[in-house]
């Protein structure tokens, strides 16, 4: 064998080595609300932002059930699996400020947008001997973006909290799998003081999985993320409260 050759099924054998014994890809819907409250500072830096919170739902008119797509990756290389999520929330309404609303004082009628995204990967180690169980220790990432537009057409005004957050968690990862069903509960949680805001952020996760065929499976489950944050978006200090509520359900191929 040729010096050209060694090489050769050495890089095969290096990528067969690391190539996941495990794909999933799948793609479907996600259907998520958000509750909670927010306070932006005016621009003169003299509101008590604890003073001026505003209800999403009932003072915005945003925040309402909304459907948007779901995208899911995952991998397993032995004990090691890796995973992907994304999915947003976008919601536009109505309603009249209980608190200021940066410059837009109190009582104002006013009009928003809202959008959110979220995109989190994780990585996690089994530490369970049998492929039925799995209980994995790991670390997932959170990208966080929410931007917040409100307008008040009556004072010819508009205000607005855009901030994007990517805050690293420690996680769990756990998994039953019976053959044809599996059933997981994964999730990780944090207080961080970020680049843009100081913040508590939990993000967890329960799905069922069920195989349709030998490479067609269907999935359905739930998700939750707490994001209570308080910093600076816009050159504007902020303070968010919020609680995001989904379901989700796809389909996609395992190889």
């Amino acid at each position: 064998m040729t010096n050209s050759e060694c090489c050769a099924v050495a890089a095969a054998l290096l990528f067969a080595a690391c190539a996941p014994h495990t794909f999933r890809a799948d793609v479907g819907a996600a259907f998520a609300r958000v509750e909670g409250q927010i306070g932006l500072q005016n621009s003169a830096g003299s509101a008590v932002l604890g003073d001026n919170m505003n209800d999403l739902q009932d003072h915005l008119g945003v925040g309402d059930e909304d459907e948007s797509p779901y995208v899911r990756l995952e991998a397993d290389w032995g004990a090691n699996r890796v995973k992907a999520s994304a999915f947003t929330h976008n919601s536009a309404g109505s309603g009249t400020l209980a608190g200021a609303f940066g410059d837009i004082p109190a009582g104002t009628q006013v009009f928003t947008d809202f959008d959110f995204v979220d995109v989190t990967a994780s990585w996690s180690f089994d530490l369970m001997p049998t492929p039925t169980v799995r209980i994995a220790p790991g670390v997932q990432v959170g990208y966080y973006s929410l931007d917040i537009t409100t307008r008040a057409p009556s004072l010819s005004a508009f205000e607005q909290v855009d901030t994007d957050i990517i805050a690293p968690m420690p996680y769990l990862d756990t998994e039953v799998d019976l053959g044809w069903i599996s059933f997981g509960v994964n999730g990780g949680a944090i207080a961080i003081t970020l680049t843009d805001a100081t913040g508590r952020y939990w993000d967890a996760e329960g799905y069922v999985r069920a195989t349709l065929m030998q490479h067609v499976e269907l999935i359905g489950g739930v998700r939750y993320l707490l994001f209570d944050a308080h910093g600076e978006a816009s050159h504007r200090d902020f303070d968010a409260d919020l609680d995001v509520f989904g379901w989700f359900i796809g389909g996609g191929v395992r190889f």
